[in-house]
């Protein structure tokens, strides 16, 4: 209706449908709930997908973390990253702050794609913290909710996690980590 009063005109490919050749509204209304519903089943549809491929161990992250990179759904070590990775290991185990490993890294600009390539404490902190770079993987860290509008969340135990061992080749050993 917001469209349609400011001339817009809105086609449903699928129903071969233009609203600006559409004078009823009851079909407006229809057409739109229609298109509503298909969306909300092709979502319920890709999550069942995904859940199952968490449960039986091959979820395809989408976002690399630093030092790593995405090739063809696995997480392949970035050689040019590493040793900055191990870096930041090793200066907490040796009881530098996050704030300060960031300010050393920030100050001997030390390339970084996120965040316009300005290290955080907040950043230090999520690396230190990350399964990931000891080679594990947990899953469902986030979640998308079910309803319109649909919003990106932490996962607080609203929904099921999964644990993946050896899902990547490691940086650290789980010991470092655990230290």
């Amino acid at each position: 209706r917001k469209l349609k009063g400011l001339n817009i005109s809105v086609i449903f490919e699928k129903e071969h449908v233009n609203t600006s050749e559409l004078d009823d509204e009851l079909l407006l209304t229809f057409f739109g709930c229609l298109s509503e519903e298909e969306s909300r089943s092709l979502s319920r549809n890709i999550r069942w997908t995904f859940k199952r491929r968490m449960e039986q161990g091959l979820f395809i992250t989408t976002c690399a973390p630093y030092g790593y990179t995405l090739q063809d759904g696995n997480l392949i070590v970035n050689e040019q990253e590493k040793p900055v990775v191990q870096w930041i290991y090793r200066q907490f185990l040796s009881g530098n702050s996050c704030q300060k490993i960031a300010d050393t890294l920030n100050y001997f600009r030390v390339p970084k794609e996120k965040h316009n390539g300005v290290w955080t404490a907040s950043g230090i902190r999520y690396l230190l913290l990350n399964e990931k770079y000891f080679g594990d993987a947990l899953v469902q860290k986030t979640y998308t909710t079910d309803t319109l509008p649909y919003v990106r969340k932490a996962n607080q135990g609203q929904r099921e996690q999964f644990y993946i061992e050896h899902a990547q080749d490691a940086m650290i050993t789980k010991e470092e980590a655990e230290k």
